[in-house]
């Protein structure tokens, strides 16, 4: 069973927010992003905010809330007022691998959050430290099922994305090698440049500078299809894993029992602000894609999902360590 990588339809064409809208916001408006400055999610944060400024015609304020998988943003926006000044801005994994892992935390049970839109989406890269020597992803693939063991892999944390993502890549090549986990997926990235692990699976936002400096290479992608910044870059499909495509997005949601129609100002503006051209380049900067969806496609993510997580995390010794 693979993951799911559907990404939902840009909404490109929205009327603008119209007169009986107008009340709504009134005052500054907060995003809680729970993870660090630099982060993918808040690089995508970040290149969001001001096209919501403009188009709400209010002051949007970040607010980094990290650690522990993302859930202390999540437990801050739960016990926010539900008026429509504070959202979550999260990763995939906030919303469909922490519910499944961490089942007896408060702060997983992000299903009392409001659904409002994805924002952007990206694959991930598997990437190995340069001094390694190895050119090629089957070369990798190769060189690991002839060493059990002998390989390390440099992830985030525990429960994210990237951690479950070296856990699904033993299970699906049949490969055995330890995952080391960080605090961040900067942390993790820089441990593969630095030569104290082998090799990484990352957001390519946090990668490509190690990328372009040539600390480390990239062997290949998550997508279901090659990367258009990296036409020349295999995917785990065409390196012999079959089924292990996983797409990363980010996207918002707001505290429990916020109004419908505050919901529907916000999602328009955020579909309106991803398709901006400014924003556009900004998602471009950092490969990511705009991604817009009304909240009831962004529940059915959320949902297929997380089922999918559950029944791979079921399998025996996948569980992450």
């Amino acid at each position: 069973m693979k993951l799911l990588p559907v990404l939902l339809p840009l909404i490109a064409a929205l009327a603008p927010l119209s007169a009986a809208d107008a009340a709504y916001p009134e005052r500054r408006i907060s995003l809680v992003v729970g993870s660090v400055a630099g982060s993918p999610t808040d690089l995508v944060a970040r290149v969001l905010e001001p096209r919501l400024k403009e188009i709400l015609g209010q002051t949007v304020l970040i607010e980094n809330k990290s650690g522990a998988n993302g859930i202390p943003a999540v437990e801050f926006v739960q016990r926010a007022p539900a008026d429509g000044y504070t959202f979550l801005i999260a990763p995939a994994g906030t919303f469909t691998i922490n519910p499944v892992i961490f089942a007896k935390s408060g702060g997983a049970n992000v299903e009392t959050l409001v659904p409002v839109s994805m924002i952007a989406s990206s694959a991930l890269s598997m990437s190995v430290r340069a001094s390694l020597g190895v050119k090629s992803c089957p070369e990798m693939i190769s060189e690991i099922r002839k060493n059990p063991g002998k390989f390390n892999m440099g992830a985030a944390a525990v429960g994210t994305l990237t951690n479950l993502s070296g856990q699904l890549l033993k299970q699906r090549a049949g490969l055995s090698f330890e995952i080391i986990p960080h605090n961040g997926a900067n942390a993790g990235v820089t441990a593969v440049a630095g030569g104290h692990a082998d090799f990484g699976i990352e957001s390519l936002s946090v990668a490509r500078p190690f990328i372009e400096s040539g600390h480390i290479v990239m062997l290949a992608t998550t997508g279901a299809k090659r990367d258009p910044d990296y036409p020349d870059v295999m995917t785990l499909n065409e390196c012999g894993v079959p089924g292990d495509e996983i797409i990363g997005w980010i996207a918002i949601s707001a505290p429990p029992e916020t109004p419908a129609d505050v919901v529907d100002i916000m999602q328009k503006a955020i579909a309106r602000a991803v398709t901006h051209p400014d924003a556009i380049a900004g998602f471009k900067k950092i490969v990511f894609y705009p991604v817009a969806s009304t909240p009831a496609a962004f529940a059915a993510q959320i949902r297929a999902e997380s089922a999918t997580f559950r029944q791979l995390l079921e399998a025996p010794n996948l569980a992450p360590k």
